[in-house]
């Protein structure tokens, strides 16, 4: 069991805490699943969350149209969030982990 030290930050540090672990098998379940998709969809969803990128501007980079773009975008984010029902995490959750301790995700999955 972790010894917490008692100063003021308790609750702080338990919530870290539980996002870590939760990062953790968030990062155990997504990165084969992204690893699973193809390199065009792995590329979008590195873009469109990673990056920045809208899919108005994506579109003219990858030669789609804007429309196909979402489908295949939603499509994906689907496959994923079926990856990680298993581990009973809402939505928010995990994209509350996206940003940060999740950061290393889109190195991950490549290597």
């Amino acid at each position: 069991m972790q010894k917490i030290e008692v100063d003021g930050c308790v609750e702080k540090r338990a919530v870290n805490c539980e996002r870590s672990r939760i990062a953790a098998r968030v990062r155990e379940e997504l990165v084969p699943g992204l690893r699973a998709l193809p390199a065009e969809e792995r590329l979008l969803l590195k873009m469109c969350f990673r990056d920045g990128f809208t899919i108005a501007d994506i579109a003219p980079i990858l030669g789609r149209s804007q429309k196909e773009l979402c489908s295949i975008r939603d499509r994906c984010l689907r496959k994923l969030r079926k990856a990680l029902e298993p581990l009973g995490l809402s939505s928010e959750q995990v994209l509350g982990l996206v940003s940060s301790p999740l950061s290393e995700l889109w190195e991950a999955w490549n290597d």
